[in-house]
């Protein structure tokens, strides 16, 4: 796995999670639950700091997974009681996601090279 990509995606997740997110979002998105556009709003925010973390355009659907797991732990965490046990679930959900999405990204770069090197030359 290419652990600068892991780190990057690491950098994107706290920016994305904890610099850019209000302590009032944060509010509202547990309050409204899916009526909460900070939810929405903050699922595209973390889809185009992973995308942009790769350095990869490629990189858009493992980007737009990431966003869209994104969207379903927050959406899930905002049922859960706020306390440091759910906090901290949320957080290793995320990070779990991330390394899939590094793994995954990097196998298949490895799959695509491998099958290059089998064609044969023009």
């Amino acid at each position: 796995m290419n652990i600068g990509l892991l780190l990057n995606l690491l950098l994107a997740h706290l920016i994305g999670d904890f610099a850019l997110q209000t302590s009032e979002s944060c509010k509202h998105k547990r309050d409204k639950k899916w009526g909460s556009v900070y939810h929405y709003y903050h699922a595209v925010i973390v889809f185009v700091l992973a995308w942009l973390a790769s350095w990869d355009w490629a990189f858009w659907w493992c980007a737009l997974a990431i966003g869209a797991t994104h969207f379903v732990i927050d959406m899930w965490k905002s049922y859960c009681k706020d306390n440091v046990i759910w906090f901290t679930v949320d957080q290793l959900l995320h990070v779990a996601v991330m390394v899939g999405a590094a793994w995954l990204w990097c196998s298949m770069s490895d799959w695509r090279k491998s099958r290059a090197d089998l064609m044969p030359e023009r």
